[in-house]
């Protein structure tokens, strides 16, 4: 049986033949106390439906906008549509059970940042304590680039969702 090479910081060649069982970690046992918070999802998509039993299906996930301008004519005003998109994001809890106030803050690509009002509240409930925070976003996106939706509860950052935005060039058109 060969054994899979994998590093052991500060450990010489030596050392690393002789690890015992006891050094290892227990499975199940962390070092770390447990809080919460813990993010499950952060993410954008077409739409989030609920289920009859309360759970969600994130429909068409979203993480690229192409923009596709129609052909330039003459005498023909191009009208730009805005984007429905939605946003979830879901926690479950650790050890302190409140609701929180979630928080959006859109950043754009020059750094320009704007909230996202109103701000939410998230309950958390249920056997495995948590909640789930739905945003329906209507966007109109001015310039290409990286655009991020920060992610706050209680007034601490938690994650941010990426939205690369880029502009296809305007097909001329036929004559």
């Amino acid at each position: 049986m060969s054994e899979l090479p994998y590093s052991c910081v500060g450990l010489t060649s030596e050392e690393h033949g002789k690890r015992t069982e006891s050094a290892r970690p227990k499975r199940g046992v962390s070092s770390r106390p447990r809080r919460g918070p813990f993010l499950t999802a952060a993410l954008l998509c077409e739409r989030v439906i609920e289920e009859k039993d309360g759970s969600l299906t994130a429909v068409r996930l979203i993480d690229q906008l192409t923009i596709e301008p129609g052909p330039k004519q003459p005498n023909v005003v191009t009208v730009v549509v805005p984007l429905n998109l939605s946003l979830l994001v879901s926690i479950r809890e650790g050890e302190s059970r409140h609701a929180y106030e979630v928080s959006i803050t859109l950043r754009d690509p020059t750094g320009n940042t704007r909230k996202l009002l109103p701000a939410g509240q998230m309950l958390v409930a249920g056997p495995v304590a948590g909640g789930n925070f739905v945003a329906h976003l209507v966007i109109l996106p001015q310039q290409e680039g990286m655009y991020f939706f920060e992610i706050d509860l209680d007034g601490k950052f938690v994650s941010r969702i990426p939205l690369n935005v880029v502009r296809q060039p305007a097909l001329s058109a036929p004559n």
